[in-house]
């Protein structure tokens, strides 16, 4: 509404169909005018982090859009905080053990000494999130240090969920679960009440192509991927007419290579046609031999005899 009158004592009125809130770049200081809003429950400014306020009138309630690198319900949490912890289970470790100790504190996300020595796990957060697992223990907590501790020293622990408030004792719920969110994703699901930890993955990349399972290892840092069918490769990457790069696809009668830059055919152990009789010829390259699935009414190694029919 403009600050003064016109010459006729009137002022002049223009309504908007957004607020500051909804549009705060485009909110600024005016020498001429001022701005009237409705009361809002941003107000109070509960959103961190720089984050956006964007208020429901309705409800009387609000909701936080958060910047990059940030979340939960007040954008309060960084998103990829980790955490990392040793556990020393013998209070004598032989000196040959400290460098594959220092070995694991630096690249494994979860090592276990086979020992029973030590153990060491750096888990990352995953704010509001709960892994719906049967749980191995259930404890009351400290802090999130406490709860990685406990499952560190459990060795069938592989992941946690963490109550996000505190009871009225100021200790919170620390459930250690047997499983990952990478080996059990359909059981990931969002969670106000929860954090969830998981060790710091080679699967975070996503390295596992064309919707293919990636399975974590993380002792030797390192993944497998669990292709779909009509896939092939280290990474899922070949088949169903798609390019192969660095992988071995069989088919019948030959067996294709394909490399960054060469295309060799191998010849088959089924090439000279050993199965008779209309039998199928089932390659098996690496022992450079094969098998025969015969029709019905012939057997033999080359299905080159005739069965004999019994009846009782």
């Amino acid at each position: 509404m403009a600050t003064y009158p016109d010459s006729k004592g009137l002022y002049l009125c223009e309504l908007l169909a957004t607020d500051k809130y909804r549009a705060t770049n485009k909110f600024h200081a005016n020498a001429t005018w001022h701005h009237y809003r409705a009361s809002s429950p941003c107000e109070s400014d509960p959103c961190k982090n720089g984050a956006d306020c964007v208020p429901d009138y309705e409800m009387n309630s609000y909701r936080c859009r958060c910047k990059q690198g940030f979340c939960g319900t007040h954008c309060e949490d960084c998103e990829g905080e980790k955490i990392k912890a040793a556990v020393i289970l013998s209070c004598a470790i032989p000196k040959l053990q400290v460098l594959p100790m220092m070995h694991a504190m630096e690249k494994s996300a979860l090592y276990r000494n086979p020992t029973g020595d030590f153990s060491v796990g750096e888990f990352q957060r995953n704010p509001f999130h709960y892994l719906w697992m049967k749980k191995i223990a259930s404890s009351m907590v400290t802090d999130q240090l406490d709860c990685t501790f406990l499952c560190v020293g459990e060795p069938k622990c592989y992941s946690f969920n963490m109550a996000a408030y505190p009871d009225s004792k100021g200790l919170y719920l620390c459930e250690l679960l047997a499983t990952d969110k990478y080996r059990a994703t359909n059981k990931f699901h969002a969670n106000a009440t929860f954090h969830h930890y998981s060790p710091s993955s080679p699967c975070e990349s996503d390295p596992c192509k064309n919707g293919a399972d990636c399975v974590p290892d993380y002792e030797m840092n390192s993944y497998r991927c669990h292709c779909k069918l009509g896939f092939c490769g280290t990474h899922c990457e070949g088949g169903e007419n798609k390019s192969c790069s660095d992988i071995k696809c069989t088919i019948p009668k030959l067996q294709v290579v394909l490399t960054s830059s060469t295309l060799m055919e191998m010849e088959s152990p089924c090439e000279s046609d050993p199965c008779k009789n209309g039998a199928d010829c089932v390659p098996d390259y690496e022992m450079n031999t094969y098998r025969c699935h015969c029709k019905l009414g012939f057997c033999g190694t080359r299905c080159d005899q005739r069965g004999v029919s019994s009846l009782f």
